[in-house]
């Protein structure tokens, strides 16, 4: 039987890296392909691997046109919900895991609560919506408030910082780079797999929207559980 080379090509955000990745692992395990290797490209990020390990994936940064007609081509699947722990034995963190820059960052840092404000990059380019959202955020985040706790709390909105600087129990980096549509991807990756590090090391993660806190569970190796911080949000 001849073996597969599967090329994961990923050309969106960085769930989409890991939901891409488990679709091919999970396909591959139900269809018992006989795979020899399997590659990942990522039109958005040329250097994951300045924040990752891949093992058992191989990771190009830059492929040519000539180049994919070698391999059995997977895109990322639309539906970004794909089960990121695939299962047990063959969970997404075998595959996928911080590397030593990342993990000895954030060594001695362990928070009680992780906490993600997501804003759409529309939103963020539009200052009404980024107020709305603000106001309800932040009364859901007081119905979880304990001032004996730590917390890590993300956001792609600056406009945040200056409210959570009032609390000494709340980490909050400000961003290189606010999440926008007209911000080159790119130019944020540092900032992207900053918080997924420092979530990852929370053992419970509240978030607003959107499947980012589901990549810090995989890269917490399935620990942290995850919570919607405001009920019936969209």
């Amino acid at each position: 039987m001849n073996k597969t080379k599967i090329l994961i090509n990923v050309a969106t955000g960085i769930n989409d890296t890991f939901g891409a990745v488990a679709h091919s692992i999970n396909s591959a395990i139900k269809n018992k392909l006989n795979i020899s290797d399997i590659f990942l490209t990522h039109d958005f990020y040329d250097n994951l691997n300045n924040f990752l390990n891949f093992k058992e994936i191989n990771y190009i940064s830059h492929i040519s046109k000539e180049e994919k007609l070698n391999y059995e081509i997977h895109t990322s699947p639309r539906q970004r919900s794909t089960n990121l722990n695939i299962n047990t034995k063959n969970h997404l963190s075998n595959y996928i895991t911080l590397n030593d820059m990342m993990l000895q960052k954030i060594k001695n840092f362990n928070p009680d609560v992780g906490v993600h404000f997501r804003f759409k990059s529309h939103e963020v380019d539009n200052q009404k919506h980024i107020i709305r959202d603000i106001d309800r955020y932040i009364k859901g985040f007081n119905t979880i408030y304990d001032s004996t706790k730590t917390y890590y709390v993300c956001s792609s909105s600056p406009l945040l910082n200056d409210y959570f600087k009032q609390y000494d129990n709340i980490i909050f980096f400000p961003k290189q780079y606010v999440a926008s549509k007209r911000i080159n991807r790119k130019d944020n990756t540092e900032d992207v797999f900053t918080d997924l590090a420092y979530l990852s090391k929370c053992p419970i993660i509240f978030r607003t929207e959107g499947l980012f806190t589901e990549s810090a569970k995989m890269l917490g190796k399935g620990i942290p559980e995850i919570k919607r911080l405001i009920d019936g949000l969209d």
